[in-house]
């Protein structure tokens, strides 16, 4: 991704995507008004807007009146605590988001938060979290080479409405009630709040050991390759490069000996592994991404194997 590219791309949907929906949106959706991702607080001081830039036409923008602000690329700097001139990390992380369009279009407006409601948790209505039975779901995830049976077993399926439109998709339960959501189509987002996700924690016991994966979809195709319905060792499920810092304090809570990494084999996942080397220091870091070189993800490889199987 350019930095041209990425300062055009809609803020709204990358705060949305990380979990964070507004509090108050005025002028036809061109200004909203969030908590601050930063700090914790109770009112909104956190402003956005759509304006235009002489050389890059319509482009979102941030202040953050306790804070800083500055543009998408900025934004992306200061929210994964990078360097301030680290525009090649910021790239990778806005790109690792998997956020699709840009600003080249006027947002629409986006559902006004209900004044009884105190504090609205996202702009999704009429949601509904059903058992994964939509034979279109099971063809998708049949088509990224995941057993849908073993699928049904950690996923469920969401049906909701946004600006007025009917949508549905795969949905991922997360540690705090919240769910990752996948369509069909491009589409990546969270039903907030947005953090990480635990699995068989009972298995720490025996094993001393956790399995980190950044995505579900990367869990499911572990499963599917080796033929099993769950892991030997507690799971722990990133749902984003953002819930780092997050990862690291339940690792660190848990005591264990041994982490097996199973990170995409690329730039941002190279240097989450270093990271986490670094940050937990006395444990056993086995990078498991050797098992798909060649491939960004499991999942990649997975697809690919089955492929060539195939013919």
């Amino acid at each position: 991704m350019r930095a041209d590219d990425a300062k055009k791309l809609p803020l709204d949907q990358i705060l949305l995507g990380l979990g964070h929906a507004p509090l108050k949106t005025t002028k036809g959706g061109r200004e909203l008004w969030y908590r601050s991702p930063f700090r914790e607080e109770k009112d909104a001081s956190l402003h956005i807007s759509y304006v235009h830039h002489a050389r890059l036409g319509m482009i979102w923008i941030w202040k953050d009146f306790g804070d800083t602000g500055g543009n998408v690329i900025d934004f992306a700097i200061r929210y994964f605590s990078l360097a301030a001139d680290d525009v090649s990390g910021a790239l990778q992380r806005l790109d690792g988001l998997g956020i699709a369009g840009s600003c080249a279009t006027s947002p629409s407006p986006a559902p006004r938060p209900s004044r009884a409601a105190k504090e609205p948790a996202h702009p999704f209505t009429h949601v509904q979290i059903e058992p994964l039975t939509s034979p279109d779901l099971l063809e998708y995830l049949a088509g990224r080479g995941i057993d849908p049976v073993l699928a049904q077993h950690y996923l469920k399926e969401v049906h909701y409405r946004f600006k007025a439109q009917a949508f549905s998709g795969l949905a991922f339960g997360n540690d705090s009630g919240g769910y990752e959501m996948r369509s069909t189509g491009r589409f990546k987002g969270t039903l907030p709040p947005k953090t990480i996700t635990l699995l068989h924690p009972e298995k720490l016991a025996a094993s001393s050991a956790v399995a980190v994966f950044e995505g579900f979809m990367d869990y499911l195709a572990a499963l599917t390759h080796y033929g099993k319905t769950e892991a030997e060792t507690p799971v722990l499920i990133l749902n984003s490069v953002v819930t780092e810092k997050a990862a690291i304090e339940k690792i660190q809570s848990l005591g264990v000996k041994r982490l097996h990494l199973y990170l995409d084999r690329d730039e941002t996942g190279k240097a989450m592994a270093e990271r986490f080397r670094d940050q937990l220091a006395g444990l056993e870091v086995i990078d498991q991404s050797k098992l798909y070189v060649g491939y960004k993800d499991f999942n990649a490889f997975l697809m690919r194997r089955q492929k060539v199987m195939s013919r």
